[in-house]
């Protein structure tokens, strides 16, 4: 779906004053169309099965918000995007590709920042550039944001469980781990697991106790690990994932409470 808005600083709509009607009869005033799409830092398009990427366009000299929106569509075809050679300017999007596309009533070139925010609010990113009147924004590609992350979930323990202690009885951990495209971890052999260290952090208060690595679980996404830890306490656990290579991580975490066995 096109968004349409007709932009009005003080700064454009001083030079509309001023200058409007003289364009007005020269040139006419001409809606500039735009498209801004997110990829997933060594991943696919973010769309609408991940609830999208969030869009904010701002003034950057006044701050204001210009336009807003979320990107709907697909996640593009992988074996473009994972290609491990491509044409250099070689298009990267297809007419599936998730996008929030939009039209401004531009009058004069401006400068703006385009923030992009990922889902569950993991990730953003802010790029900078100058939008001019009449050039085409949504031609080809559009705009392209690259998106850095890895999205974490606890699955087990839910938070705040509560158990007696029983060090010989381990407590299984669970997460799943994808790409902020949905891209599962150990899916399709793009996202092979031997490329991610995932961890199980095991807190009591600020107080780091161990640091365990989690297991593929077999399942593409789903990593585990087995705790046994020898008091009893409030634990606080948190789930890493951390890319070597490109240097992504990710979080999440959960709560647990072993009780003495009295």
């Amino acid at each position: 779906m096109m968004h349409h808005i007709k932009f009005s600083s003080f700064l454009l709509l001083a030079a509309l004053i001023t200058f409007a009607p003289l364009q007005a009869q020269a040139f006419g005033i001409e809606s500039t169309d735009f498209s801004v799409s997110v990829i997933a830092q060594d991943g696919l398009f973010i769309g609408s099965a991940m609830g999208g990427a969030k869009i904010i366009i701002r003034d950057r000299h006044t701050g204001d918000i210009i336009i807003e929106g979320v990107t709907s569509g697909g996640t593009g075809d992988a074996e473009t995007l994972m290609a491990n050679t491509r044409e250099r300017r070689a298009g990267l999007t297809d007419r599936d590709t998730a996008r929030f596309s939009f039209s401004l009533d531009l009058v004069e070139p401006m400068a703006v920042t385009i923030e992009a925010i990922g889902p569950q609010a993991m990730a953003r990113v802010t790029h900078d550039m100058v939008l001019i009147p009449y050039k085409d924004y949504s031609e080809g590609d559009g705009i392209v944001l690259t998106l850095p992350g890895i999205a974490v979930k606890v699955l087990e323990p839910a938070p705040h469980t509560t158990l007696k202690h029983d060090p010989q009885a381990p407590v299984t951990v669970s997460a799943n781990i994808m790409k902020l495209c949905g891209c599962r971890i150990g899916d399709d052999g793009h996202w092979p697991t031997d490329h991610y260290e995932v961890s199980l952090h095991i807190y009591t208060g600020a107080h780091l106790v161990d640091k365990v690595p989690m297991q593929y679980a077999g399942t593409p996404g789903l990593f585990k690990s087995k705790l046994v830890v020898p008091d009893p306490a409030s634990y606080r656990l948190v789930v890493t994932a951390f890319d070597p290579v490109t240097k992504e991580g990710g979080m999440d975490s959960t709560t647990l409470i072993l009780k003495p066995d009295q």
